[in-house]
């Protein structure tokens, strides 16, 4: 097995990791709780600077760390559990098999590696967010058929002067 921790993650807040399932998948040590990644899953994880994960089974997994900026690192450290485990989309199944390829490759840390990381923890977050039935925070906002339909109208036309009786016509 093997442990990593949040303290020596890219940027101050911690380490964020996107986790591979080899084909026997493999078991996540968590707050003295074991956690099965089957095959065919995938799991993001973001981790505190005091925080740590262990792993076993390690050597047959894909465990990458990546760093996220912006809004998508918000989402992750603020919005979003620590832990999510999502089973493969068609579309996260093709970039998983893309990483799984360039895994220690020379080159794997350069070119497409770093973008095709973010591609796969963001379908794993859209395949997560599609599964549960009411998402936190603003996430559910969007994932909620009306309420996301004027969330969407707002941000493709936000200079417009909305009105309530325009946003609730949307909703």
């Amino acid at each position: 097995g093997a442990t990593l921790t949040g303290d020596g993650g890219p940027g101050p807040a911690g380490r964020q990791l996107l986790v591979l399932a080899g084909a026997d998948g493999l078991h996540l040590l968590r707050d003295g709780r074991t956690i099965a990644v089957r095959p065919h899953q995938v799991a993001v994880v973001c981790l505190s600077a005091e925080e740590s994960i262990g792993f076993l089974d390690a050597e047959a997994a894909g465990i990458i760390s990546f760093e996220s900026r912006g809004h998508v690192y918000a989402l992750l450290e603020r919005e979003l559990p620590r832990l999510i485990i999502v089973d493969e989309t068609p579309v996260l199944s093709t970039v998983v098999g893309l990483l799984k390829e360039q895994i220690g490759s020379e080159g794997s840390r350069t070119g497409l590696f770093p973008k095709l990381t973010e591609v796969a923890a963001t379908a794993a977050v859209l395949a997560w967010i599609a599964a549960s039935p009411a998402p936190p925070g603003w996430i559910g906002g969007i994932a909620h058929p009306r309420i996301g339909a004027v969330l969407t109208a707002l941000h493709r036309d936000p200079a417009r002067s909305w009105t309530v009786a325009e946003m609730a016509a949307l909703a």
